[in-house]
């Protein structure tokens, strides 16, 4: 069985808990954001929804460094119907998260979900 192989079935078996725990997640898309040149403030511009299947993982309190990883950001799985793009906004039950980083589940450059690391 090659790496390949493994990494598909511990993937399934991830997808299988995903559909239990599985939460509807908002990112929000801003686009044509300028700086207020009066009131030197980021204009919103203009703002899409998208919505995706998700689930959270709260980070360990061993992996909680205060810098890289602080107290209170939420890890966030997601399937790859949607890629994050740096910049978007999540909304996770009402609450607003700023993505920190985004990371791929892909092998063999095959991309099966996201991994995102978001604060508040």
């Amino acid at each position: 069985m090659s790496f390949y192989d493994d990494f598909a079935d511990i993937f399934e078996e991830c997808v299988d808990v995903f559909d239990e725990r599985a939460v509807k997640i908002k990112f929000v898309r801003h686009s044509d954001r300028v700086m207020n040149s009066i009131t030197r403030e980021l204009d919103t511009g203009t703002t899409s929804d998208v919505e995706i299947n998700a689930f959270t993982i709260p980070f360990d309190k061993n992996q909680i460094d205060g810098t890289a990883i602080r107290e209170g950001d939420v890890r966030v799985i997601t399937d790859a119907n949607e890629a994050p793009l740096q910049g978007d906004d999540v909304v996770i039950d009402g609450d607003d998260y700023s993505i920190v980083k985004v990371g791929t589940f892909n092998p063999g450059g095959v991309v099966l979900g996201y991994d995102l690391q978001v604060r508040r």
